[in-house]
């Protein structure tokens, strides 16, 4: 199975469990910008802190685009796209 068909799966799962939660999507590569803008290192020399790290980003990533709103889909048993201007 993808990556991809997973987080489906497992999103309409969660809608199913909590369904007054709203699950937002954030792009890995937003994940990175905050990490670049933050100097934080990612390194997977020594250990799997990183996956933990990750994981933190993409909840904080999540919150800032739910919270200003810009270019983010919501999994509500389809996708729906909210666009706002900042």
């Amino acid at each position: 199975m993808e990556t991809r068909q997973s987080t489906k799966v497992l999103a309409s799962l969660l809608k199913q469990m909590y369904p007054e939660s709203e699950i937002v999507y954030v792009k890995a590569g937003l994940v990175s910008d905050f990490r670049q803008a933050f100097d934080m290192v990612k390194s997977r020399c020594f250990n799997d802190l990183h996956h933990a790290k990750d994981a933190y980003l993409n909840i904080v990533a999540g919150n800032v685009c739910r919270k200003k709103c810009w270019n983010i889909w919501i999994w509500s048993g389809h996708w729906i796209k909210k666009v706002c201007l900042l």
